[in-house]
């Protein structure tokens, strides 16, 4: 059967062409509609419409290509026609807010199901914020980049209970600065690293605590 071209979402660049397809409001069946990248490496929570099951979500795409409810899970495209994002959420407090995880951070998930025949992800077990120097100065914290282990809004644990993280003795408010010597910063967030791993694999954690960094050892599990 016929299949689409995957892009390279790491080579992307704010202004550049962008297409949204899907099923628009579960009527309108491949609506197209056009815009540009309008930033990149956002982090974001969404929920569904019940503001339920929410979930964080970093290094996602945003775009002013116009998703509409029924859109999610298509794709985002460039002027080749190559797949650069699956659309996935959009901001309803403003106009021409959306958002589509790389398509990058979904090769792995594909090379899972094409070499083991499912879905195999590493996991880590924490809810984290990637700081910017806005975030940092509304939360008064004295770093303004990595990732910040922090609760969500509606006040889910940040560790999960028996995780790989809650076992290596991470804490909520910690701020993971490093993976493995790998500094966490810009597009170079916890998630891009972690999914490059598989679960059993050991990594080392810089963790700024307190005014002061320590050295944490996870072992990644797989998520479930």
């Amino acid at each position: 059967m016929p299949y689409v071209g995957l892009g390279d979402s790491d080579k992307l660049q704010i202004g550049s062409t962008a297409i949204a397809i899907g099923n628009a409001l579960g009527r309108y069946q491949n609506s197209a509609t056009k815009g540009i990248v309008s930033g990149l490496g956002r982090s974001i929570e969404a929920s569904d419409q019940t503001g339920a099951n929410a979930e964080s979500l970093d290094n996602v795409i945003q775009t002013d290509a116009e998703i509409n409810l029924g859109n999610s899970g298509g794709p985002l495209v460039d002027l080749n026609g190559n797949v650069i994002g699956i659309n996935v959420a959009i901001d309803q407090a403003g106009s021409s807010i959306g958002f589509a995880i790389p398509i990058n951070d979904a090769k792995p998930v594909i090379k899972s199901v094409r070499e083991i025949g499912r879905i195999v992800r590493p996991r880590l077990g924490l809810r984290y914020v990637m700081l910017t120097p806005e975030i940092a100065q509304a939360n008064k914290l004295t770093r303004s980049s990595g990732a910040w282990i922090s609760a969500s809004q509606g006040g889910t644990a940040s560790i999960l209970p028996d995780s790989p993280a809650a076992k290596a003795g991470l804490k909520e408010g910690d701020i993971i600065t490093e993976i493995n010597a790998i500094k966490l910063q810009d597009r170079v967030t916890l998630l891009s690293i972690i999914q490059k791993y598989k679960p059993g694999d050991k990594i080392g954690l810089r963790v700024f605590r307190d005014g002061k960094f320590l050295v944490l050892i996870a072992t990644l599990d797989e998520f479930k």
